[in-house]
């Protein structure tokens, strides 16, 4: 009997569903969508990473995070003993956080804006993610209109507050250098996508996948 190929794990940003990855080509690899949990009121970062773990079933996983799925990534390869952790579109540390979102969180300005305006799609959203063609736009808009408005204020709040420095061992960090969200100059990791914005796994889709199953074959390195 062929042995089982352990499955790559994938954690979304802010709300979004497996849709974000269905682009992507993993190479033949199964992977499993790893769902949210409702955060608790004292949850932090690093609590919130540990109950998300607690779905993975896996000895050694390989976890792949977008965006605050990065972080959280981040954070579970430092609590579990990853096969390899690759991030996109992120930041993996405060450090690499823009400073108007460390200003945001300063003002608290996550407990005055009302977390169903971010959700309403508009040009300046689709600016914002570049979903400049009309299918990524669709794709955006059913994103935002199945996000959970309680988790999004929560990981709102919570992003602004993170103070991590440390990194797991076995990291890769692939970013767009068109990124609106998370800019790239804010940002160091192993690999870039030219011209790719904060959803490159939909509109580069192709070359995304290139680095990622790159990267699958050569393991934690």
């Amino acid at each position: 009997m062929a042995p089982s190929v352990t499955p790559i794990y994938l954690i979304g940003g802010l709300g979004a569903d497996e849709r974000a990855f269905a682009q992507l080509d993993w190479g033949g690899r199964p992977t499993v969508f790893v769902p949210w949990v409702a955060p608790q009121p004292a949850d932090d970062l690093r609590c919130y990473a540990q109950r998300m773990l607690a779905q993975i079933p896996s000895v050694k996983p390989t976890l792949v995070g977008l965006s605050f799925g990065g972080m959280l990534a981040v954070e579970m390869g430092q609590l579990a003993d990853c096969e390899q952790v690759i991030v996109l579109a992120t930041a993996k540390t405060w450090a690499e956080l823009p400073w108007y979102i460390r200003l945001a969180g300063a003002l608290r300005l996550a407990h005055w804006v009302p977390t169903r305006w971010l959700l309403r799609p508009n040009p300046l959203v689709y600016w914002l993610f570049g979903a400049g063609d009309p299918g990524t736009r669709q794709l955006l808009a059913g994103i935002l209109r199945h996000t959970d408005p309680p988790l999004l204020g929560w990981a709102l709040r919570q992003i602004p507050r993170w103070r991590n420095r440390t990194l797991p061992p076995r990291l890769r960090h692939l970013h767009g250098t068109a990124d609106r969200i998370l800019p790239h100059r804010y940002v160091t990791c192993q690999a870039t996508i030219a011209g790719g914005g904060h959803l490159f796994t939909c509109t580069h889709a192709a070359q995304v996948s290139a680095v990622l199953r790159g990267w699958l074959r050569e393991g934690g390195g």
